[in-house]
């Protein structure tokens, strides 16, 4: 008895944590600057996601330095692209 009830908590414990990352990562995704915004602030609350991501240590949520700096330039309009590129470096 007690070994189904540690096996459901598992469970439970799993999909929340699961759903927790997802959460995460559309915020990371999803999250867009606008022109009044601060963008020190904005990259921060990126990090944030993208730190919180990478806390899951789960190789299906894991995003490389890399992979974050190209998140974090994406949106931007390419007349950053001289700013951006020392950012990104390549």
């Amino acid at each position: 008895m007690s070994n189904n009830m540690w096996k459901t908590l598992e469970a439970i414990h799993s999909e929340k944590a699961f759903q927790t990352a997802i959460d995460y990562e559309c915020a990371l995704f999803q999250t867009h600057g606008t022109k009044n915004d601060d963008i020190s602030d904005h990259v921060h609350k990126l990090q944030e996601s993208w730190d919180c991501l990478n806390k899951f240590d789960d190789i299906a949520f894991m995003i490389s330095e890399e992979q974050f700096k190209g998140i974090v330039a994406a949106p931007l309009p390419m007349s950053w692209d001289n700013f951006i590129q020392p950012y990104v470096g390549k």
